[in-house]
């Protein structure tokens, strides 16, 4: 089946297909990314890292991002928010190298989604599919006043090695 076409972009929003164009487009301080139908972005090994007290937004309906399996996906830490509009994640990886350690444990958390710190996430319309970590295969809030908010979204094939294969 095909995507449906996305609606026009409104002004403020920058356009990005590849994960060296994500990276440039936050440290530059853009704070709305679109991904084309169709793009898959190989995130390389590195977890897209949202700069702290910012609010990101990525949208991407029939986009993908990929972590390869040699990373997580997205890490939402202190004072940000992450909101992820329509995109498929997928190959989300959270280990000790590649993943931030939950306190003083070995437990890695969020093969897709991170969220710690007073952080906050919300996922819209997204599709979340083999991923894992030591917690939280596809997605993890942790920490006081940590919230997730997961809505009309579809969690397959994640995994944990201790609690929660998908949240």
């Amino acid at each position: 089946p095909q995507n449906p076409p996305m609606p026009p972009m409104a002004p403020g929003w920058t356009t990005a297909t590849s994960a060296a164009q994500i990276l440039d487009s936050l440290s530059s301080g853009t704070t709305a990314l679109l991904i084309p139908p169709g793009t898959t972005i190989d995130l390389g090994g590195m977890p897209v890292a949202v700069p702290a007290g910012q609010n990101v937004t990525f949208r991407g309906v029939g986009a993908t991002i990929d972590g390869g399996s040699a990373s997580s996906l997205f890490d939402v830490g202190p004072g940000s928010h992450l909101t992820l509009n329509g995109l498929t994640l997928t190959g989300g990886r959270a280990t000790a190298s590649k993943g931030r350690r939950l306190s003083e444990s070995s437990i890695t958390g969020g093969g897709a989604v991170m969220v710690s710190g007073g952080a906050s996430a919300e996922l819209a319309s997204c599709t979340i599919h083999d991923c894992s970590a030591g917690e939280g295969g596809a997605v993890l809030a942790t920490g006081s006043g940590s919230v997730l908010c997961v809505v009309g979204c579809s969690i397959s094939r994640c995994s944990a090695g201790a609690d929660g294969g998908g949240v």
